[in-house]
């Protein structure tokens, strides 16, 4: 079955629930559902490999990109820089990418270009069940940024898979200040994904470190860095409640930035 559940259509409450975090209101991100089903993973099977990957607008083509994601073996992407019709001759990147990968995808519009929009997305060969998104704080004369929340059902379990992409300048503290908050201390089986455009040294990952784990920190190998040049990390995955078993850095061709790669397995005990 095909859902679509585009921001601010009454229709979609009714076909994706939007998650209820904390007293903002709610408001569910654009979802479309994979036409064909895709098999259940079997109760034991909880390992889940999870990439997050600056697209830079699929600038180097999105085939090659669905190429790359395919390469890594994830089964669920969380992606930045992704265009809805503004630079890519009117498609839409996220759904694009999830017909290509036979997936389903969530999409956030964040920032309105020209006749179309820019934001970020997951992209799952899981079920997408529920959807909320939030706007982060926009100090004037910047870019409009946001946090996604897409819940996935990989076979029983359920975990919270979230993705941002926050300033490269000045509202970037506070930007990381809003994203802990929303979060919170998770109480259930979590990723968050994002460019954040500060590297390990910087405050606003002592801000996110509260709650959260760096998962290649934690159990990374190579050395970590994400731009093309190899000389900066600020494209990181961070977990709770989830087993932490491997994490690096792949040189994917695609793109200005390269993709974290995070295996994690899912405990029934931590389902969402």
């Amino acid at each position: 079955m095909r859902v679509r559940s585009f921001v601010g259509a009454a229709v979609a409450a009714a076909l994706v629930v939007p998650l209820q975090l904390g007293a903002a209101p709610a408001t569910p991100a654009e979802v479309t559902q994979a036409a064909a089903p895709v098999q259940q993973a079997r109760a034991a099977a909880t390992s889940v490999r999870v990439i997050t990957y600056n697209i830079r607008f699929g600038e180097f083509g999105l085939a090659n990109l669905a190429s790359d994601i395919r390469k890594t073996g994830a089964s669920i992407a969380v992606l930045q820089e992704v265009d809805n019709r503004t630079a890519s001759g009117g498609v839409h990147q996220a759904k694009n990418l999830a017909r290509r990968l036979g997936w389903h995808v969530a999409y956030d519009a964040n920032s309105r270009k020209s006749f179309g929009w820019r934001g970020n997305a997951v992209i799952s060969k899981y079920p997408i069940v529920a959807t909320n998104r939030f706007t982060l704080p926009q100090p004037e004369g910047t870019e409009r940024r946001g946090l996604m929340i897409a819940r996935v059902k990989v076979g029983t379990k359920k975990l919270n898979v979230w993705v941002t992409h926050l300033q490269p300048g000045r509202g970037r503290l506070m930007q990381a200040r809003a994203v802990r908050d929303r979060i919170g201390t998770p109480r259930c089986a979590t990723v968050l994904g994002g460019d954040f455009n500060a590297g390990p040294e910087q405050q606003e990952h002592d801000v996110l470190d509260t709650h959260l784990v760096d998962l290649w920190k934690a159990v990374g190998t190579g050395d970590g860095d994400t731009n093309k040049r190899g000389t900066a990390r600020i494209d990181f995955l961070y977990t709770r409640r989830v087993t932490k078993v491997s994490s690096w850095v792949a040189p994917l061709r695609h793109s200005d930035h390269r993709a974290v790669i995070g295996n994690v397995r899912v405990a029934s005990a931590n389902s969402c």
